[in-house]
């Protein structure tokens, strides 16, 4: 308990270092407890102490089980501001080599080869990821995001391919929406939130898009409508 609450008291204090040496004690004195290991994980990489957190995070993935795919989301996050982008992909790969089969650890490499400024390695990540499991949103939307630094026309494509196969994502026929407006593809665009108000009637977002897409094609009556029936629903 007197380790927990100095691990508290220096997090609170903003002492990193004092803050990973009190979670290690804590950790040793209660070493069933996820809450310690995962306090020592975040403390550890936080202070960019890669070399000494790999064995917790492997401890602690393991330990989840199941819940390891929201371990591996867990620490793309708290390596997304990790300033040494080649060292967290070394530590990202290297744990994620223990699940080959695991969509998040997959994901969780590419987004951090990408961070590190190596596409080429982030586009074979998300490919596998693809494989794994083709129907992931997550996975095509990383992947036409990295394919949109070279080719805009390349990641449209790659979002019209998914949409072909599983046209009710909402997500990816919104992010391809907003894509073809970004081209200035403003009929194309329309058409595609137009199906998004057919499939999600009560999405404000997605109505107001169209509305204001019709403002800008001069359709001014289907523009006039769908703000009526945004006032109808108390949207401001």
């Amino acid at each position: 308990r007197i380790a927990r609450r100095a691990t508290e008291i220096a997090v609170f204090a903003r002492m990193t270092d004092a803050a990973a040496e009190a979670a290690r004690i804590w950790h040793e004195g209660e070493p069933g407890s996820m809450r310690a290991l995962q306090a020592l994980v975040g403390l550890l990489i936080s202070s960019n102490r890669f070399d000494e957190v790999l064995p917790y995070l492997k401890k602690m993935l393991a330990s989840q089980g199941a819940g390891s795919a929201e371990g591996f989301t867990q620490l793309g996050r708290a390596l997304a501001n990790v300033p040494d982008k080649q060292a967290a992909l070394k530590l990202v790969t290297e744990v994620a080599g223990d699940y080959p089969g695991l969509l998040a650890a997959r994901l969780a490499v590419a987004q951090a080869a990408a961070a590190a400024g190596d596409d080429a390695a982030a586009l074979r990540e998300v490919r596998r990821a693809r494989e794994l499991r083709p129907e992931s949103e997550a996975a095509v939307l990383l992947e036409a995001q990295l394919v949109q630094r070279r080719s805009s026309a390349e990641s449209l494509q790659v979002l019209e391919r998914y949409l072909d196969r599983y046209p009710g994502s909402r997500e990816v026929r919104l992010n391809y929406a907003r894509a073809l407006l970004a081209e200035k593809r403003f009929g194309e665009a329309r058409n595609q939130f137009q199906r998004l108000v057919a499939a999600f009637p009560d999405n404000t977002e997605v109505i107001f898009s169209v509305a204001l897409l019709s403002l800008q094609l001069s359709d001014y009556a289907l523009a006039e409508s769908h703000l009526q029936r945004l006032l109808d629903m108390d949207f401001r």
